[in-house]
């Protein structure tokens, strides 16, 4: 298991406007490339596919973490 490492940053109110803005367009666009991608469930079958699918809904739920413990700050 790798070791979990905690950093202070420290930001202007337009730096946290711009990474929330950058998330929340992040968060949008890989929703989408998941609803698209359960819209043609004959995809599944495609290994590559399969792969970007299960990354980018890793990433997703990462981008949703974060988003989240940005906006409770």
């Amino acid at each position: 298991m790798s070791e979990v490492k905690l950093y202070t940053l420290e930001l202007t109110a337009d730096e946290l406007y711009i990474i929330r803005a950058g998330l929340d367009y992040s968060e949008r666009k890989n929703k989408e490339e998941i609803l698209d991608y359960r819209k043609y469930p004959e995809r599944a079958e495609n290994e590559d596919f399969k792969k970007w699918h299960v990354e980018e809904i890793e990433t997703t739920m990462i981008l949703m973490e974060l988003r989240e413990k940005l906006y409770n700050a």
